[in-house]
C-alpha cells in the first residue's frame, strides 16, 4: 500500500520571509542556511540511510501554495507517488496539476478536505551508505560527529548539478531557487552543497576530498570519459591513493582511497 513515510518539509507564508526566518533563528534556534533550515536525520530502522526535512518561508503572494489560501503547506515523503495519487483520486481527491519529474525526486499535489494544499514527494532511490547500523547510540554527554558537508560557490547551479550527478553519481536531496539558489547533494555518506555566487574563486588545491571504495576503477572510468584531471593517480607515503578532477567552476575535487 502506498503511504507517507515522513515529513519532507514545512513551508509558511510570510509578509517578510527573511525577517520571519530571523525570528525563528533568534528565538527557536532554527539555523538558516541559504533561505531555509534543514534537519538531517537517519532512518530509524536502517540508520545507513540518510534524509532531510526542510523548513522555510515564502512571500505572502506566492503561487506555490495555489489554489489553496492556507498559511502553510506540508511536504510529505512517500514511497509510491503514483500509487498514492491514484488512491486519492479514487477517493475523490484528484491531483492538483501534473506530476513533476526532477533529478531530486518526483512531486505531486492534492487538496485535503479543508482546502490545504499537500505536497507529496517521492525522493530518488539512493543506495544505503556504509554507515555501521550496529554502532550504539552515544552515552549521555558523549558527542559524535557523523560527517561534514563542504559548500562550493558556483556560477551556474544546473551546470554544476549535472556535473556532480553524471560524473560522480551524486543525487540532489534539497534544492531551493533562492536567492541565493543552492542545492544539497549526497552519495552514500558523502555530502556536498552548491551555492550560486556571482564570481566563484576556486582554490589552487583540492577544496573537497571524497573517500571512495575503489579509486583505481574510478580513475579508469574518468580517464576514459575524458574528464579534466588536475592531478594524476598518485599513491602517497601517508597511506592514501588519489587523483584530482576539476568541476565546471574550476574547483578541484580529490577522490581517494586508504591503502590497505
Amino acid at each position: 500500500m502506498a503511504t507517507v513515510t515522513g515529513l519532507g518539509g514545512v513551508f509558511l507564508r510570510a509578509d517578510d520571509p527573511k525577517a520571519l526566518r530571523a525570528w525563528y533563528a533568534q528565538h527557536l534556534g532554527l539555523t538558516e542556511a541559504h533561505g531555509c533550515t534543514t534537519f538531517g536525520w537517519r532512518e530509524l530502522h536502517d540508520p545507513r540511510r540518510v534524509g532531510s526535512t526542510v523548513w522555510s518561508t515564502f512571500p505572502r503572494d506566492t503561487t506555490y501554495f495555489a489554489p489553496s489560501e492556507a498559511e502553510a503547506m506540508i511536504n510529505y515523503r512517500v514511497d509510491d507517488l503514483d500509487g498514492l495519487l491514484k488512491a486519492l483520486a479514487d477517493a475523490g481527491h484528484p491531483p492538483v496539476g501534473p506530476v513533476e519529474e526532477t533529478e531530486y525526486g518526483r512531486f505531486g499535489w492534492v487538496l485535503d478536505p479543508e482546502n490545504n494544499k499537500i505536497e507529496l514527494w517521492q525522493p530518488p532511490d539512493t543506495p544505503a551508505s556504509p554507515f555501521d547500523a550496529n554502532v550504539p547510540n552515544p552515552r549521555p554527554g558523549e558527542q559524535r560527529f557523523f560527517g561534514a558537508r563542504p559548500t562550493l560557490p558556483v556560477a551556474d547551479l544546473e551546470r554544476s548539478v549535472v556535473f556532480y550527478r553524471e560524473h560522480l553519481g551524486f543525487v540532489v536531496t534539497v534544492r531551493m531557487e533562492g536567492p541565493p539558489a543552492f542545492a544539497m547533494l549526497a552519495r552514500d555518506t558523502a555530502e556536498l552543497s552548491l551555492v550560486v555566487t556571482a564570481a566563484p574563486q576556486p582554490m589552487p588545491y583540492a577544496a573537497v576530498y571524497i573517500e571512495v571504495a575503489d579509486v583505481r576503477a574510478l580513475h579508469r572510468a574518468h580517464t576514459k570519459a575524458g574528464l579534466h584531471l588536475a592531478h594524476p593517480l598518485t599513491t602517497h607515503p601517508w597511506g592514501l591513493t588519489d587523483f584530482v578532477v576539476v568541476d565546471p567552476d574550476g574547483h578541484r575535487v580529490a577522490l581517494g582511497q586508504r591503502d590497505a
